[in-house]
């Protein structure tokens, strides 16, 4: 066998062992990070969200015949709750409200109940279970495609007038809901996924130190080569 031949096989066996150290370093490095990437990035609370709406709602008339004209016209709220979108939510007081029927007027404290099912959001006061009207109460009722896009539906209060000696309800079904501010949570990695993610840069350096090797090997071999 002669010099050049001997030479030109051991830098064939060089570029096959590049090749198969390539092709095994990419592999592990691909299935480590496919591991980290697949884990669970979502923080416990993540669910949660907090949306702040802001309601106006007008044109009421009095739901019984003979009623006297509306004392609230229009009926202005701004309101924040936290909630889950997939879960259905029992009354849960609301981070805040602030609007004209309000604690000054006899209305409040306003809690809110969500349905995961309809995506129905009933804001009001007086709700121990459910929210139906009872004494000098308010509702407001919206529609959620996401949290983000509400719909409102309706709006009902119920009124005692001293003069009448008698309570009154009044609804709409005119109105508009806007959401001035965005606040959710961000996800964060969790530890288990870091630690997966920081295992696949390990694996990348120890799969890239025999590559550098056989790299210079098969630079050594056309060396020689080259110069024979």
């Amino acid at each position: 066998m002669t010099r050049e031949k001997a030479s030109s096989q051991r830098s064939l066996r060089s570029v096959l062992a590049v090749r198969r150290t390539l092709a095994a370093g990419d592999w592990l490095l691909a299935a480590a990070l496919a591991i980290g990437l697949s884990g669970a990035t979502v923080p416990a609370d993540a669910a949660l969200i907090s949306r702040t709406y802001v309601v106006s709602a007008s044109g009421f008339a009095g739901v019984d015949p003979g009623s006297p004209p509306p004392p609230f016209d229009p009926w202005l709220a701004t309101f924040r709750v936290t909630f889950d979108p997939a879960l259905n939510s029992t009354p849960t007081a609301a981070d805040f409200y602030s609007g004209t029927l309000d604690a000054a007027n006899g209305y409040g404290p306003f809690k809110f109940i969500y349905n995961a099912t309809t995506k129905a959001l009933t804001v009001g006061d007086e709700c121990p279970s459910s929210c139906t009207l009872t004494l000098d109460d308010a509702i407001i009722n919206l529609s959620l495609p996401t949290p983000d896009t509400p719909v409102f539906l309706s709006a009902i209060y119920r009124f005692f007038s001293a003069e009448a000696e008698d309570s009154f309800d009044y609804s709409t079904r005119t109105g508009a809901v806007v959401v001035p501010e965005v606040i959710s949570p961000q996800p964060v990695p969790a530890p288990t996924s870091l630690a997966l993610i920081a295992a696949a840069l390990v694996a990348l350096g120890l799969t890239r130190r025999p590559l550098v090797g056989a790299y210079v090997t098969f630079w050594l071999e056309r060396k020689k080569l080259s110069g024979s």
